[in-house]
């Protein structure tokens, strides 16, 4: 009897010691999950006005929102975008700048930005409207309140700043849904844009200006916004500035066999826009995902048409060419897997 007393009471001391390595385990892991882990948990975006001028080159590859409110979040596609410049260009500086009415900003979650954070060379700015056109002809355009009577006033917002944004400090723009499917450093050029449809219109989501030839083309169209705006026309301020600035600093009435003048190149539409705007659906849909990487063969950037297709988002469970595309280019949003759109 004594003796199945003394083995009940070993059973007893086991299971406690059991029971409280158990825990300390659990806790331990808890600790070093939320506590211990010297990985930052805010997002953090800074004033882009405090920049240092030395901090920027003509390399610099921009990206911006411009929906103008405190609170801002990246969808998958979004954060796709970010993460290929910086992943195809890990020498150049990416800078997202989020437009902000006051000095204040909130991003969403640190998950959401985890991927593209992960990434040295990307930096998160806010900007104002008021600071950042401060000593530009916009800034004086702005005190007519034209661009409150706009009927798409994100989209022409972003148009006015990103020519304000290459006036001012030189290099790359690219739209949110734009994916970077190879190095800039291979293009080599000073100033370009790209065809939207070969020998036609020129569009704005893509642009390069850099230096003087470059700082007075933006100014050229910054002219053309505060002479000939129309804030009841979608395009006003995008394909159509470009266009028309293009004939007139080219000299130019038309664009048969045309790419460029002096400094500035136009690209041809298969470096941008090889799947076109009428031709979305083959980026998103499986069956024709070989016609549409087959087509993008020779692009440097891949163009989603956001204004298409806001509802389909990235996927790691189908075969479109848009996450083929992804599993390569922005990979850690890819394998994020965040199907927010």
């Amino acid at each position: 009897m004594e003796r199945r007393k003394r083995f009940k009471k070993r059973q007893t001391v086991c299971l406690f010691l059991l029971i409280l390595i158990t825990s300390l385990i659990s806790i331990f892991y808890i600790l070093s999950h939320f506590v211990f882990n010297c990985e930052p948990k805010i997002v953090i975006a800074e004033n882009f006005n405090e920049i240092e001028p030395e901090f920027l080159t003509n390399g610099t590859i921009y990206f911006m929102e411009t929906h103008n409110s405190i609170d801002h979040q990246l969808t998958a596609r979004e954060a796709c975008a970010i993460e290929s410049a910086a992943f195809m260009n890990p020498n150049e500086k990416i800078v997202v700048l989020f437009l902000t009415p006051d000095d204040h900003i909130q991003l969403s979650s640190w998950n959401d930005f985890k991927p593209i954070l992960s990434y040295k060379n990307v930096h998160l700015k806010y900007i104002t409207m008021k600071e950042f056109t401060k000593d530009t002809k916009i800034e004086k355009w702005l005190e007519t309140e034209a661009l409150k009577t706009s009927k798409y006033i994100v989209s022409h917002t972003s148009d006015i700043l990103r020519y304000v944004l290459l006036y001012k400090y030189s290099g790359v723009y690219l739209d949110l849904d734009v994916i970077t499917v190879d190095s800039l450093n291979n293009l080599d050029l000073p100033n370009y844009a790209c065809y939207h449809t070969d020998g036609g219109v020129i569009n704005s989501g893509i642009i390069k200006l850099s230096g003087d030839e470059g700082k007075k083309f933006a100014d050229m169209m910054i002219n053309e916004i505060v002479d000939n705006y129309d804030g009841s026309e979608y395009n006003n301020l995008g394909p159509a500035v470009i266009t028309k600035t293009v004939k007139k600093y080219c000299e130019v009435l038309n664009f048969t066999e045309f790419y460029g003048c002096k400094d500035f190149t136009v690209l041809h539409q298969s470096s941008c826009y090889a799947v076109g705007w009428d031709e979305w659906y083959k980026l998103f849909k499986d069956r024709y995902a070989d016609e549409a990487m087959d087509k993008i063969k020779k692009s440097v950037f891949v163009h989603l048409w956001n204004s298409t297709n806001k509802g389909r988002t990235i996927s790691k469970f189908n075969d479109a060419a848009l996450n083929r595309i992804a599993a390569k280019f922005c990979p850690k949003v890819f394998e994020s897997a965040v199907t927010r759109l």
